[in-house]
């Protein structure tokens, strides 16, 4: 059952701020994929199965750096925002605006990736034994 979440309010105290890089959020994601996939090719034809030394990162690691790269961005748009208003010169309105919708964006992917986790979570204690 999907659940459509309210919108956060943000204000200057709650706001996010986009983590380094965070337009390019769903790269990373999509290259932690591939490393976990073993390549763009899946299996390395060189090493036969079972052979790979490479220890893949666990799911926990992964989530615990996408929430650390969340909260990084939330906070650096918090400040950039409080600067802003502060009449910091360095601080542009443009790039202020990037930072929240990075953030506000990266947040949501982390909803959505929890919404998915509890979703599989359901399914599987609803599976018949």
């Amino acid at each position: 059952m999907n659940r459509i979440m309210p919108p956060i309010a943000m204000t200057p105290t709650t706001q996010s701020t986009p983590i380094a890089g965070g337009a390019n959020a769903l790269q990373r994601a999509a290259q932690n994929a591939a490393k976990l996939a073993g390549g763009a090719g899946g299996l390395n034809a060189a090493q036969p199965v079972g052979q790979n030394n490479k220890a893949a990162p666990d799911f926990t690691s992964l989530l615990g750096n996408m929430l650390t790269e969340v909260s990084a961005a939330q906070a650096k748009s918090s400040d950039m925002n409080r600067r802003l208003q502060m009449g910091d010169p360095k601080a542009t309105i443009e790039d202020t605006v990037l930072a929240m919708n990075t953030a506000s964006v990266q947040f949501q992917m982390v909803v959505q990736v929890r919404n998915k986790l509890v979703q599989s979570y359901t399914d599987i204690m609803n599976m018949p034994v």
